[in-house]
């Protein structure tokens, strides 16, 4: 009688999660966290970070968004996160693209853990499941562009790794 209580409980429970949204955060625009790769595929660009970003065709296009990027790992070649940008717009417009891209992903994933205070200053709405996340913002004043990404901070930790191993590599450490 206790297990099938038990089992109950955890029954109830799993379709409360259901009903609030709470799928796992896997990637999107056909690319997956975690996949597999190759920088040759595509030139790497630097735009909005000092970071390597490499520009993919989307299977799944969203029409807020004309730019698409994945950042990966630098030596396994894993992609930690997927970043879309939307085209310059007036910031009010982008405002009401940020608040229909985010009523999906709340209607998808639900509201995951408690926005922090940076992002109520940096006008930011996220959602985080575990180690992956998905962050929506506007930046700019006048004219703004809509960001969305959604992150592995996982792989994330393991791209800062290798980039310090990459590094160590060219060093001469004898005079230390």
């Amino acid at each position: 009688m206790k297990a099938f209580a038990v089992a109950l409980l955890l029954a109830s429970l799993a379709i409360s999660a259901t009903a609030a949204g709470t799928n796992r955060i896997d990637g999107a625009f056909g690319v997956t966290l975690g996949d597999s790769f190759e920088p040759s595929d595509a030139p790497a660009t630097t735009t909005t970070v000092d970071e390597a970003m490499y520009p993919f065709t989307p299977k799944n296009p969203h029409d807020s968004f004309n730019q698409y990027y994945v950042l990966i790992t630098p030596v396994s070649h894993r992609v930690y996160c997927i970043w879309a940008i939307g085209p310059e717009m007036n910031v009010e417009k982008a405002k009401i693209h940020e608040e229909v891209v985010f009523k999906a992903l709340t209607k998808k994933y639900g509201t995951g853990e408690k926005q922090g205070i940076f992002d109520g200053l940096n006008d930011a709405k996220r959602i985080d499941k575990g180690d992956r996340g998905i962050y929506v913002n506007v930046r700019g004043f006048s004219d703004g562009q809509l960001n969305l990404r959604y992150t592995d901070s996982v792989l994330e930790k393991k791209a800062k790794d290798e980039e310090i191993e990459v590094e160590a590599k060219k060093k001469d450490n004898s005079g230390l």
